[in-house]
């Protein structure tokens, strides 16, 4: 075997990850990293950053020739999950038929998607290559306070093919650089990353901690606190930042004391059950807490919300993990630190967090096993997610903006009523239709929801046609996810610039909205509704039937595009991280299926 700095590499998937790695492949071929490393992305948009970047060639495309070209001994292999098996199919296994018909060495793989695991590749590749999974420590920096030795990386080695020692070796210096390294079986790997990914919930737990408290103590404060009780069952392996249970008041201290307790045994007895030993389930979890406390007591909550949505890939462990705690841990949190002061907790609230905390790491696991075999499932929005989702880029656009996001949003409103408005003035106009007030009605493009979602009130027909809803889906949407006051913008926005768009010279009255207090949402559509009309309109939506509707997939889509859209255009930098949070809040409510699935139904242009 060749000395470390003397062997070849190609990187197929030169994006985040392998970025972040670099520390690993300079270390290992020291003075030789530009002529012995080759790298291949698929991102043409930075491309050219990456190669002012790093002192190695790095290509567009074409990993068959890059690998052809270098003769590499390791392959780094990093590409997106959902690609791949199809990127193993269509270059590795060309690559390794042809060795194998020469003769030639074949390189080992060092896997970093958590799917497929080795035995896929062994299956597809051939039983005489040499495949390791990698999951590297990512927890090696605090701003500019190198961690490293306080996290470790996942290594994983197929059983049907056994490593010699001296390619083991080989693997564990390339990994040296992010500290510690943990080999686990592959039965293993599913429930060690759960661990990690359940554990990075604690951010979310002191961000609500801090919340309920009316941000009167910082998250970095309630954090250091939590990390000084962990201490009592563990002390890093090197020196680390100080932390004290005194940067909380000693009420709070208690309480968040108890809590972490209960978190920790309800992680580790979750891990026992999964079949690890006491003594793993300890070590990770008790090292995946102090790193999780230890960012949180330093960072700021702005760069640890952006880690999280930069770290949990749609569909992934991370986002299931950001879901259940949404579902079943902030549930318990708000409201017992709202009340603090008055009332401290007993103990069916410490067995509730614990029993919760087990349910979560539960579905995580659960997820994370499918999420290395299944695709993803299909699924349809609704009123909720359609509502919501408005409501959370509102709420991001104008946290972020003030008066500026509060513009966007509006012009984002109008631009999305507007162009409905457009559709169906255009279905009108095709369908042989004037563009009279009461076909408005006709070519309304929601879709019945079923009884019950939009009850209407009180309707007059004479002198003028007025309508009213006492009680409205979307209202009881944003009720429910903290949403209210942000929904307005939609109801003030939405159904006269609609109108409009259909006829110009058409205007609603819409003297009543429920999100302002009053009992029921009316609209005076400015014509009187004759029964002639009333009997001709009924004929014609019998007929029509769903002709003109469009799912709620649909219009989640068209939100995302105009609303969302034009907060990036008139916001800029400030306007893509609203977006960013507002749907990655979104997931957390409801999965990323839901958003993946509203991206499609209304495609960017």
């Amino acid at each position: 075997m060749k000395a470390d700095k003397d062997s070849k590499i190609v990187i197929i998937g030169m994006g985040y990850l392998m970025e972040y790695i670099a520390p690993c492949y300079q270390a290992f071929l020291q003075e030789n990293c530009g002529a012995n490393l080759l790298a291949v992305t698929a991102d043409s948009r930075d491309l050219e950053r990456k190669r002012k970047k790093f002192g190695f060639p790095i290509q567009l495309g074409d990993n068959g020739e890059a690998l052809r070209r270098l003769k590499p001994d390791i392959i780094l292999f990093a590409p997106p999950p959902h690609v791949a098996p199809a990127i193993a199919e269509e270059d590795l296994k060309p690559y390794y038929d042809e060795l194998r018909s020469k003769g030639a060495p074949l390189p080992d793989i060092y896997a970093f998607p958590p799917k497929p695991l080795g035995t896929w590749y062994l299956n597809l590749l051939g039983k005489d290559v040499y495949v390791a999974n990698i999951l590297p420590n990512m927890n090696t920096k605090i701003g500019d306070l190198d961690i490293a030795g306080e996290g470790y990386s996942r290594l994983t080695l197929p059983e049907e093919q056994p490593w010699p020692a001296d390619r083991e070796e080989r693997v564990k210096r390339f990994l040296a650089p992010l500290g510690r390294i943990i080999r686990f079986a592959p039965e293993q790997l599913a429930v060690a990353i759960s661990s990690s990914s359940s554990t990075q919930i604690l951010n979310d737990f002191v961000f609500a901690v801090s919340d309920a408290l009316g941000r009167k103590i910082s998250h970095n404060k309630i954090a250091e606190a939590m990390r000084a009780s962990h201490r009592v069952r563990y002390t890093p392996p090197v020196p680390s930042t100080p932390c004290d249970k005194a940067a909380v008041p000693p009420r709070i201290y208690d309480v968040l004391s108890k809590a972490l307790a209960v978190y920790a045994e309800g992680m580790k007895a979750e891990l026992r059950d999964h079949g690890l030993s006491a003594e793993l389930a300890d070590t990770l979890e008790n090292i995946n807490i102090d790193i999780k406390l230890h960012t949180a007591q330093l960072e700021p909550r702005e760069q640890l919300e952006w880690q999280t949505r930069k770290h949990a890939t749609r569909g992934g462990i991370l986002e299931r993990a950001c879901i259940e705690f949404f579902r079943r841990i902030e549930p318990l949190v708000t409201p017992c630190f709202s009340k603090i002061d008055e009332e401290l907790p007993g103990q069916d609230w410490y067995d509730a967090l614990q029993r919760e905390t087990r349910n979560m790491l539960r579905e995580v696991i659960d997820h994370t096993r499918h999420h290395l075999s299944d695709p993803p499932k299909e699924v349809t929005c609704t009123m909720e997610h359609h509502g919501v989702l408005y409501g959370l880029l509102a709420r991001e656009a104008i946290r972020r903006c003030g008066e500026a996001g509060k513009k966007a949003l509006v012009d984002g409103t109008v631009k999305h009523a507007t162009e409905r408005g457009k559709r169906m003035r255009q279905n009108a106009l095709d369908n042989g239709d004037e563009l009279a007030r009461n076909n408005y009605r006709l070519y309304r493009e929601w879709p019945d929801q079923g009884p019950g979602k939009m009850v209407p009130g009180p309707t007059q027909y004479s002198p003028s046609y007025v309508t009213s809803i006492t009680r409205c889906e979307w209202v009881e949407a944003w009720k429910k996810h903290g949403l209210l006051e942000y929904g307005l913008y939609f109801c003030e926005n939405m159904d006269k610039n609609l109108y409009r768009a259909f006829n110009e010279d058409f205007v609603v009255e819409v003297p009543t909205l429920i999100p302002l207090g009053h009992e029921q949402c009316t609209f005076d559509w400015g014509f009187e509704m004759t029964e002639p009309m009333r009997a001709e309109f009924d004929r014609k939506r019998a007929a029509f039937g769903t002709t003109f509707t469009k799912d709620f997939t649909f219009h989640t889509g068209h939100v995302l595009r105009t609303v969302g859209g034009e907060i990036i255009a008139q916001l800029g930098e400030k306007g893509q991280d609203a977006y960013d949070a507002a749907t990655f809040e979104f997931i957390k409510r409801f999965g990323s299926d839901y958003l993946t699935a509203a991206e499609k139904a209304f495609p960017a242009s």
